[in-house]
């Protein structure tokens, strides 16, 4: 039986209960390239330019999906920093990838979506898409050199390909299990944490005119409003963000189904380099005027102070 060697690892995929004990050889070969790249990479951080470890495929064991790895020590690179209780470079870069406070077991805790409510984040991660990711600093400051690797985007680019058959549905949990027995496993509560902050995707955004008809006004928190773009039938679903509009209509002005609204909307095309995936988001940033169709009068029954475009 293929045992890992003291300085290996191995990854055990645990399929998701829609599959039959198995996941599909195109994400295996995406996950392995990740593992693969990310001990590149943290070795190319930590020591010098030129390879000093190489990651071997040694096989599965039987009767299950786990990929049994070595590292090769090719060479100590000069000045490399070794924690005092392991005895070579190898089993650092080792530690520091899949150790019990390697990268892995703590970017789920050092990387927080912006809700999470720190008071005193250290640094704030900004994605294509708008959302945040902050870094915790307490766990910045224990780990510092752990927190440096976590921030990098190459490092997170081949963190989340390592996990792609969890991305992909097919798995529901993975574990990292290093030469003695320890197991650190990653499930999909904690898939999020490691998202890249700047993902392969191409963003287009434009600032656009439209008149729009309201369908539903939600004002709940961040809740969407739907609405139809005139002329036409295509209905869009879009966050209005317009402070003066909304202080209007706290105010009490009437706005409702049916009320048509001139306004200026950012529209954000996200093309996934990755899957081909293409998601679109719309963001009422200025409404510049707001009628009753259904009146008899043509005022407006708002119109705003100012024009942004």
């Amino acid at each position: 039986m293929n045992q890992a060697s003291e300085h290996g690892f191995s990854v055990v995929y645990h399929p998701a209960e829609t599959r039959r004990d198995d996941i599909s050889a195109k994400s295996l070969a995406i996950s392995l390239a990740g593992f693969v790249d990310l001990f590149e990479t943290v070795n190319k951080a930590v020591g010098e330019e030129n390879s000093r470890v190489e990651l071997s495929f040694k096989g599965s064991r039987a009767g299950s999906v786990e990929c049994i790895f070595d590292l090769i020590e090719l060479g100590l690179p000069a000045g490399a920093m070794i924690a005092p209780e392991l005895t070579s470079y190898a089993a650092e870069i080792r530690r520091m990838v899949v150790g019990k406070d390697g990268l892995f077991a703590l970017i789920p805790r050092l990387r927080r979506p912006s809700s999470s409510g720190m008071s005193d984040p250290g640094i704030i991660e900004e994605r294509a898409d708008g959302s945040r990711t902050v870094i915790d600093k307490d766990v910045a400051m224990k780990h510092p050199h752990i927190a440096e690797l976590a921030v990098k985007k190459d490092i997170q680019v081949s963190a989340w390909k390592a996990l792609h058959p969890m991305a992909t549905e097919e798995c529901s949990s993975l574990d990292l299990v290093d030469a003695q027995g320890s197991t650190s496993t990653i499930d999909r509560d904690n898939l999020q944490h490691f998202r890249p902050i700047d993902p392969t995707d191409t963003v287009t955004v434009k600032i656009v005119e439209m008149k729009l008809t309201v369908i539903e006004v939600v004002f709940e928190g961040n809740a969407r409003w739907k609405m139809r773009v005139e002329p036409g039938k295509d209905q869009i679903s879009c966050q209005v963000t317009d402070a003066e509009f909304l202080a209007e209509i706290g105010n009490g002005l009437r706005f409702g189904k049916g009320d048509v609204i001139d306004a200026v909307v950012k529209f954000t095309l996200t093309q996934s380099d990755s899957d081909g995936r293409t998601k679109r988001d719309y963001e009422v940033i200025k409404v510049h005027s707001h009628r009753d169709p259904t009146a008899n009068w043509s005022e407006p029954l708002y119109s705003s102070s100012s024009r942004l475009i």
